[in-house]
């Protein structure tokens, strides 16, 4: 083989090595593991696509449905050609989907990140748990998981500040995600999958970027960790706990999966019986001022006149 043609197996094999940046939920801290991996040579993640990911099980899914009727018509079509029912007749399953689902995912990111100059991609999302995780990582074999978790309080108080909170269904909604992720990825055992601690990594970004940089086969030295100390948007809010927040954290089965997961919610100071109705007051004023100023950006007839 050429040099050339070397260098071509070379970077269609470091494509097939993408890597998944799932969170446990909104606020848990992906975007910044997003940003410090993106800074290097070698590796560009993708932000958040809707989950998309979802939507191609479901395709899968469906097809599975298929399976048996089109296997039998592609053996009586083998022996009958058009003479035979072929009504329901697909390509080989799961073969067939999956490797089309392995060409939509390279169509999608491998131009533009090797048009970024980078060697491999991958994508962060926070709606996807364990399910999703060994979808991809049977389209992807060589693919490697960074799954970062946070503490369900820091997650929800950061969220409740939020213009997208109501969207992502509020407390309730927020801490079902963390709940549904949480649980699913702690008990998905695979060497792929590597645990971050949001917590573990601010404490010391050094040693845990170079922990996750070994998983991901990366040189943490080309990794840029003065990110940690830029703010990745304007104005933050303080992280804040309303009466709404305090009832969803202490739902029973949120508080026994965050033990699993080391976080102690029902220990949690800021959760003590102490008068959080000027909080919660805070929080209904600020989601209205984000609400209206959201309302007036999107639509300029809306705006005052004079």
């Amino acid at each position: 083989m050429t040099d050339r043609g070397t260098l071509a197996a070379d970077v269609a094999e470091e494509l097939e090595r993408p890597v998944f940046v799932l969170g446990c939920a909104w606020r848990c801290g992906g975007t910044l593991v997003q940003r410090v991996l993106s800074s290097g040579p070698e590796l560009f993640v993708w932000g958040e696509n809707v989950g998309m990911s979802t939507l191609l099980q479901t395709i899968e899914r469906r097809l599975a449905t298929y399976e048996d009727r089109s296997a039998r018509e592609w053996r009586d079509f083998q022996t009958r050609g058009t003479s035979a029912w072929i009504a329901c007749l697909n390509p080989p399953f799961p073969d067939g989907v999956r490797e089309a689902t392995r060409a939509f995912y390279r169509a999608y990111f491998e131009a533009r990140t090797r048009a970024l100059g980078r060697r491999r991609w991958g994508f962060k999302e926070v709606r996807h748990g364990a399910e999703t995780a060994a979808f991809l990582a049977d389209v992807f074999p060589a693919c490697r998981v960074v799954f970062v978790l946070r503490s369900p309080v820091d997650v929800v108080a950061s969220m409740a500040t939020r213009s997208w909170y109501a969207a992502a269904g509020g407390a309730v909604g927020v801490l079902r995600t963390w709940r549904a992720n949480t649980a699913s990825l702690l008990d998905w055992s695979d060497p792929r999958l590597l645990t971050v601690r949001y917590e573990t990594l601010i404490a010391d970004p050094a040693a845990e970027v170079a922990r996750v940089a070994r998983h991901l086969d990366l040189d943490p030295s080309t990794l840029d960790l003065t990110l940690f100390a830029r703010p990745e948007r304007g104005f933050q809010a303080a992280p804040a706990l309303g009466i709404e927040e305090r009832r969803a954290l202490a739902e029973r089965e949120l508080v026994r999966i965050a033990a699993r997961a080391g976080y102690e919610v029902a220990d949690d100071p800021r959760l003590r019986l102490i008068a959080s109705t000027r909080t919660s007051l805070y929080l209904y004023a600020r989601r209205v001022y984000l609400r209206t100023r959201r309302t007036l950006t999107r639509d300029p007839r809306a705006r005052p006149q004079g």
